[in-house]
C-alpha cells in the first residue's frame, strides 16, 4: 500500500484519513474527520457500542515508535474515561512496540493488512472492531490481526 499515494507522506496521512471516513460511512458508523483542539490534533473520532474512539492514522514508510503511540495514548487519557483509541498504521507495527502496550491501555491497533481484509469483503469493519476490542479487553492483546479472525 505504501507506493499508492507517492512520496508526500503528509498527504498520504490525509488520504488515509479520507479512506477511513469513507470506510466507516460504508458500515454506517458515524465518523468525524480530523480536527484540532487547543493543543492536540485528532485524526478522527467515532462511536462504537457506547464507547468513544479517538483515531490516529499513519501512512508512512517507517513504523510507529513506542513514543508516538504513548503520545496518542496521552491524548486518549485526557478525555472521558469511556474514551478509547484506535491506532491505524498502514505498514504495521514492530513486535516489541506492540508488546509494550500489552495489558496496559485502551488502544487497539489496525494495520494496512487489516484494512485490506475489510475492503476485500473478507470480514466486516464492525466485526473486526468487535473482535479486536474483545481481545484487548479480555486478554490484553492490543493488536489482533484480521487474518487470524477467519
Amino acid at each position: 500500500m505504501d507506493g499508492i499515494v507517492g512520496p508526500n507522506r503528509q498527504q498520504a496521512g490525509y488520504s488515509l484519513e479520507d479512506i477511513l471516513a469513507e470506510l466507516f460511512s460504508l458500515f454506517c458508523i458515524e465518523y468525524r474527520k480530523s480536527y484540532k483542539i487547543s493543543t492536540q490534533q485528532i485524526d478522527g473520532h467515532f462511536k462504537f457500542e457506547s464507547f468513544d474512539y479517538l483515531v490516529e492514522a499513519k501512512w508512512r514508510a517507517d513504523l510507529p515508535t513506542e513514543q508516538e503511540i504513548a503520545g496518542f495514548k496521552r491524548k486518549e487519557d485526557t478525555k472521558l474515561e469511556s474514551t478509547r483509541g484506535v491506532f491505524f498504521s498502514i505498514n504495521g507495527f514492530r513486535q516489541e512496540v506492540v508488546e509494550a502496550f500489552q495489558g496496559g491501555g485502551n488502544i487497539v491497533f489496525f494495520s494496512g493488512e487489516d484494512l485490506v481484509f475489510i475492503l476485500e469483503g473478507m470480514i466486516s469493519l464492525d466485526e473486526v472492531l468487535r473482535i479486536k476490542i474483545e481481545k484487548a479487553a479480555q486478554e490484553g492483546i492490543p493488536y489482533f490481526e484480521a487474518k487470524r479472525m477467519r
